[in-house]
């Protein structure tokens, strides 16, 4: 069972070629899993190693492989995609963010019931 879901609204074009992009990074996620945890491909760790500077033999970085490597197996295997945008966690749209409201000092989405703010430091501040 998927722990995480995403929801793709209709305004996204070609949604079955968003699908399909997004199954094909899931599937160099488990590839890229696979190759890190096995014992014979020498070469994607070490590249691994030095892309995200997590050497094995570091005892204060072995936690941080852990994570990637977690990560990794996470998008390949826990992501689904859900007809109802109620219970996703991730709601994906391509409409030009035309369904927002300005109504100074926020932005609002009636769509997903949501409030943003124009200025990013005052979101911060609150």
């Amino acid at each position: 069972m998927s722990l995480h879901s995403y929801y793709l609204d209709d305004s996204v074009r070609n949604l079955q070629t968003f699908e399909d992009l997004f199954k094909r990074a899931q599937s160099f996620a488990a590839r890229a899993f696979q190759r890190l945890k096995g014992r014979n491909d020498v070469d994607f760790k070490r590249d691994f190693e030095l892309i995200f500077k997590t050497p094995d033999r570091d005892q204060e970085l072995t936690p941080v492989s852990h994570h990637v490597a977690r990560e990794l197996w996470s998008f390949a295997y826990d992501w689904h995609r859900t007809p109802g945008r109620g219970h996703a966690a991730v709601r994906i749209y391509w409409d030009g963010a035309r369904r927002y409201r300005c109504v100074a000092p926020s932005i609002l989405d009636p769509v997903n019931h949501t409030e943003g703010f124009e200025d990013r430091g005052r979101m911060e501040r609150l």
